[in-house]
């Protein structure tokens, strides 16, 4: 046994971080509407929170609209939204579809940088790191939920998740 996976084993954790991107499971609908809703409901949460600390530590231009709370919530209630849906269309049409979508997440997290970047570097409307850096970070809080949450929570129960011994109530989906 190596170190990594002695050092999981004794600590009851298992080791699937190289596995994380090659993962085989699949989305169920119903569950992934409820991780999709929670998605959405901890994203808005933590760009305010994001929005909140910068507002407070930097004074923003009034012409610098991206950082309005209502720039902030709209872009993120729709990034969820395209997340989630992107997940039940990779459901219908690949054969593993968590694997696809934390792949194209991790993708579109990237190229989401790319606005951020061309209003920093034209200086638009006030725009700073100042400005800019919280964008970028609320960019990479919503992805990293997304990535999280909706394949966790979204994922169909599959007969080796279930615990022999638990109750029902400990079973996922199982309600």
């Amino acid at each position: 046994m190596t170190p990594t996976a002695d050092k999981a084993s004794r600590h009851g954790s298992v080791a699937r971080v190289g596995t994380w991107l090659s993962g085989d499971g699949r989305f169920e609908r119903s569950r992934l509407l409820r991780a999709g809703a929670a998605t959405l409901v901890s994203s808005v949460v933590a760009v305010l929170v994001i929005r909140a600390v910068a507002r407070s530590v930097v004074t923003v231009p009034a012409s610098f609209t991206a950082l309005r709370t209502s720039s902030v919530i709209t872009l993120t209630v729709l990034g969820v939204i395209a997340a989630t849906g992107a997940c039940l269309v990779l459901n219908r049409r690949v054969s593993r579809p968590i694997s696809t979508f934390r792949r194209i997440a991790l993708v579109a997290l990237a190229i989401s940088f790319i606005p951020d970047i061309a209003i920093w570097a034209s200086h638009s409307h006030g725009a700073s790191a100042k400005t800019v850096i919280p964008l970028m970070l609320m960019h990479v809080a919503v992805g990293s939920l997304c990535l999280l949450i909706l394949p966790t929570l979204g994922r169909e129960t599959r007969a080796d998740d279930i615990v022999a011994g638990s109750p029902p109530s400990a079973v996922p989906g199982s309600q």
